[in-house]
């Protein structure tokens, strides 16, 4: 009975974000909640219509919550650990529309797959990151690196 009853998150560290209109009524972690509004607020002051940006740390959900196109084909570097498939990648992210990218430092990666971090997995794409992104901040934990100039 009291779950039938129940109004909101049954345990303390799970919260909805309300501050992303496609989030809904979903519940998140709160660390996760917290990490997803910060990219929100990063994105809106960041990106104009049209602009996108890349994701790095295995969150493939922040295109659809925030409603912007995924500049790859693969949204997570374990399916593109390959060089033939980080090179894609590399290409992919010379559009201009990518105008900043989200990734961990390989030492605080905490969305790795199978214990390897994404820097480990796909060491081209980090080092296209490092090269063409200077980074700018973090928040909430996630790690924003904007684009250095248009390529």
């Amino acid at each position: 009975r009291w779950l039938r009853v129940s109004r909101g998150p049954l345990h303390s560290e799970w919260r909805q974000v309300t501050a992303v209109p496609c989030a809904g009524r979903t519940l998140f972690h709160s660390r996760e909640a917290e990490e997803i509004e910060a990219v929100a607020r990063y994105a809106a002051a960041n990106l104009g219509a049209g602009d996108t940006f890349f994701d790095f740390t295995n969150r493939g959900l922040l295109y659809y919550l925030l409603d912007r196109d995924c500049p790859v084909r693969a949204v997570e570097p374990a399916f593109y650990q390959t060089e033939e498939r980080q090179r894609e990648v590399i290409e992919r992210l010379r559009d201009p529309r990518i105008r900043f990218a989200l990734a961990y430092p390989p030492d605080r990666d905490r969305t790795n797959v199978d214990g390897i971090a994404s820097a480990v997995r796909a060491p081209l794409v980090w080092q296209y990151i490092q090269e063409n992104f200077a980074l700018d901040r973090e928040e909430a934990g996630v790690v924003f690196w904007r684009r250095r100039i248009a390529p």
